[in-house]
């Protein structure tokens, strides 16, 4: 379960530095946290939710987190910037989380590592795929 607030080492910005958010609701297996001491004007939250579908050796569950976060535009309206991840596993059908462990470890070191020998994880968001996502490239 994740805690109420979330502060040290838990969340960073691409500078590195710690973010701070704190639960602002919780329904079910829904719930939202809202960045500490973030402007009234321009909300920077994320989302986490869980839903099971079907049964027996069907059974899927499908995780997704979603951050969200308002900026003004060069035009002065709000804007939305919006990063989601879903997971989706055959949890009535596995024996174990290594298939879990192993698909997280591709995507989170694809978005934070380079193709270089270096072993560092880069918040910058120029690891490979970070930097596809945020240029549009292939």
């Amino acid at each position: 379960m994740l805690s109420d607030t979330l502060v040290t080492h838990e969340i960073r910005n691409s500078a590195g530095a710690d973010v701070g958010f704190q639960r602002i609701s919780e329904n079910g297996r829904s719930t939202e946290y809202a960045q500490v001491g973030e402007p009234l004007n321009l909300p920077n939250h994320f989302k986490i939710q869980h839903r099971e579908v079907g049964g027996g050796s069907d059974k899927r569950r499908q995780s997704n987190v979603r951050f969200d976060l308002a900026v003004t535009g060069i035009s002065l309206k709000q804007r939305n910037c919006s990063l989601s991840l879903t997971l989706d596993v055959p949890v009535g059908d596995l024996d174990s989380s290594t298939p879990i462990d192993t698909i997280m470890a591709q995507m989170m070191s694809g978005l934070c590592l380079t193709n270089t020998t270096a072993t560092t994880v880069l918040l910058n968001c120029t690891g490979t795929l970070a930097a596809a996502l945020k240029n549009g490239t292939i």
